[in-house]
């Protein structure tokens, strides 16, 4: 991870790590999300992890460690100081989750599963941050990822253009820029649900969920707007890296947002079918 992406990361969980484990709404909505995503009903995920030792990549604060609790082993890595801080204070108690303080370049270990979801499209390399992440794995393990895919034309254009100003700002500035988008959001829902969701899919980023604490509103906006590097990538380039990675996909969702992807990690000896 670069040192800017470090730093704006940082950043994001010193601000509002807390609210991610404060907000209820938020964890169940992300743990929906992320069970739909990777194809998966709540007791098949706990029945999939029960007994295992799981990896999270990029576990920034910790809040969706509470979805791995019945893993034997729960490890969230991250690289952020202070998002490890946090999660290490809400997770003190609870033994069998483990926060670890390090660069995923440079980490080391087997794991049964390991699952990096939208985090490694922020490093210099989603490739190679993958190739890391599926040697972390053990032989017969799981890998589970997810990373953001490529728009229409327009909303690439518009990420484009916005990014390349406000990657430029100062952290303050930013968040105002980003209060501004979540207003844009809160104004488009209060107006017509459907509008303030087809501005977001096709024109710009302007989150809102009127079910969010104002913090967690304001920090996927942020999210967005403020670190350097953010590669989008289309459904093409994930299906060769399964076949160069010799990964066999149990499920892949490919939504608005982002392609997620739940594999075998194969034998070298066996190959995917072409």
């Amino acid at each position: 991870m670069s040192t800017e992406t470090k730093e704006t990361f940082d950043q994001i969980w010193l601000k509002w790590g807390h609210a991610t484990h404060i907000d209820g709404y938020f964890r169940a909505f992300q743990t929906n999300w992320f069970l739909k995503r990777f194809g998966l009903t709540y007791s098949e995920l706990n029945e999939l992890i029960g007994g295992k030792t799981v990896l999270e990549v990029g576990t920034g604060s910790g809040a969706f460690l509470y979805t791995l609790k019945s893993a034997r082993l729960a490890y969230g890595l991250d690289q952020s100081y202070h998002g490890v801080q946090i999660a290490r204070y809400y997770f003190q108690d609870t033994p069998n989750v483990i926060i670890i303080n390090q660069d995923l370049m440079k980490f080391v270990g087997k794991f049964d599963i390991v699952i990096a979801d939208q985090v490694l499209h922020h490093l210099p390399d989603t490739y190679k941050a993958l190739e890391k992440s599926v040697s972390l794995v053990k032989l017969g393990g799981i890998i589970m990822f997810m990373v953001y895919k490529k728009k229409g034309a327009i909303r690439e254009s518009m990420d484009s253009f916005l990014r390349y100003f406000t990657t430029r700002l100062s952290d303050e500035n930013c968040l105002r820029f980003s209060e501004f988008m979540m207003w844009i959001g809160k104004r488009l829902t209060e107006i017509n649900l459907p509008l303030q969701r087809w501005v977001y899919w096709n024109l710009f980023k302007c989150f809102y969920n009127e079910y969010f604490c104002r913090s967690n509103n304001l920090r996927v906006n942020f999210d967005w707007y403020s670190p350097k590097i953010a590669h989008r990538h289309t459904e093409a380039e994930v299906y060769k890296w399964l076949i160069k990675l010799n990964l066999e996909p149990v499920s892949l969702h490919v939504g608005e947002s982002g392609i997620s992807v739940r594999a075998n990690v194969l034998p070298k000896q066996e190959t995917v079918a072409r």
